[in-house]
């Protein structure tokens, strides 16, 4: 997935009859916001998060990815250096 667009309001909250309604949300003040993203690649194998702490070790190539430092898993930013790496472990298949 690639974020294509700044995040905006999440429609659904306003909606009495959506699942993802929430009373408290208001258009002044909402609670919740959508992120944008498109669908880019399905990787042949699944990448854990688990996998990805194997290298994020002192000296490790992913021993500064937000995703690896926080403990809230969200939307976070992958550096290219760091996607490209992500990318090199499923293409070769050498973890």
């Amino acid at each position: 997935m690639e974020i294509v667009r700044e995040h905006s309001v999440d429609e659904t909250a306003f909606d009495p009859e959506h699942p993802y309604y929430d009373a408290k949300s208001t258009r002044e003040n909402p609670k919740w916001c959508v992120v944008h993203v498109e669908f880019r690649r399905k990787f042949p194998v699944l990448v854990t998060l688990k996998d990805l702490q194997r290298f994020a070790k002192p000296g490790g190539v992913l021993e500064n990815m937000q995703t690896l430092k926080l403990s809230r898993l969200s939307v976070s930013k992958v550096t290219k250096k760091e996607w490209d790496f992500i990318h090199t472990l499923v293409d070769t298949d050498t973890w």
